[in-house]
């Protein structure tokens, strides 16, 4: 079973990705490739969206995979990628199968080791960089990091983000609603926050995605909001491809607070389903009463 549900679409997607960014860039080589990924990946895209155009950027993301997200560096902008694991680093910057990173226009720097560790480690620098965008993308299949998703973790992360800075967590899941912890999070540290959650979408290399976004300065929430519904009827999609949720107040404030001393995996499983639900990726957020109130675009 285990073979028949993961395996094809693994293989496709590890297969097709590096075969279509080089067919693109052979057929089309004074092009770029990545509005490939704009969709598919719309978390980012969105939130990298609000760059101002004459501004560099101090971007910094958790997880490196591949180095897509390189492919939304701009000349002058600073991307600093943590990821924990070295082969990872190594498979990604081997151009015989990927050249995210190194066809980037960015300046890229890869920092090696868990994320928190080093970010704290970083605090002994005379200056450490402050960040415009922090991008927490290290969740690995259905598998949660809990020590990125935690009280501490995110004082950490406001450390280092700019007063008018944008954190993200890219938090699809299967079996975890953690839309609602990111929520909570946000509520008890005054931030504010949106949901941008994406469906599978026809002709445009897209998949299921959740998104959680949090900032000081609500116009920042806004904006985005903004953009990802602008960006739904520039593409003329239907109104279940891009969604932006706000969680109710009544669902927050019964949702527990993670900690590095406490978290409940149990309270954050979305309900069992043996196939997909109608509203794809949406479907269990609404029947855990997420969108119980909760404001819907």
């Amino acid at each position: 079973m285990l073979s028949v549900h993961v395996a094809p679409p693994f293989v496709a997607l590890a297969a097709t990705g590096p075969l279509v960014q080089a067919w693109f860039a052979r057929r089309h080589p004074t092009r770029s490739p990545y509005p490939l990924y704009a969709v598919s990946n719309a978390g980012s895209f969105l939130a990298l969206g609000q760059r101002d155009p004459g501004t560099p950027s101090e971007i910094a993301v958790i997880g490196l995979g591949i180095g897509t997200l390189a492919a939304y560096g701009r000349s002058g902008d600073r991307m600093r990628f943590y990821e924990i694991d070295p082969a990872v680093v190594r498979i990604a910057r081997d151009e015989r199968f990927f050249t995210y990173l190194a066809q980037s226009r960015a300046e890229i720097e890869t920092v090696e080791g868990d994320a928190r560790i080093s970010l704290a480690s970083e605090r002994a620098l005379a200056n450490p960089p402050r960040f415009d965008f922090l991008i927490v993308d290290a969740f690995s299949s259905d598998s949660i990091p809990l020590h990125l998703v935690t009280r501490e973790a995110l004082a950490l992360y406001l450390e280092r983000l700019d007063e008018r800075g944008l954190l993200a967590f890219h938090v699809s899941n299967h079996h975890f609603d953690l839309v609602r912890v990111l929520a909570r999070l946000a509520d008890d540290a005054g931030l504010h926050f949106v949901a941008i959650e994406t469906d599978v979408i026809p002709g445009h290399l897209s998949a299921e995605s959740s998104w959680g976004f949090l900032a000081r300065d609500e116009g920042r929430i806004r904006a985005l909001e903004q953009l990802a519904l602008a960006r739904r009827a520039e593409l003329r999609l239907p109104p279940n491809a891009i969604v932006v949720r706000r969680p109710p107040p009544a669902v927050v404030a019964i949702t527990p607070l993670w900690t590095d001393d406490h978290s409940d995996l149990l309270g954050a499983m979305r309900p069992f389903r043996l196939h997909r639900a109608p509203g794809g990726a949406h479907a269990p957020a609404a029947a855990a009463g997420f969108d119980a109130g909760a404001p819907r675009r």
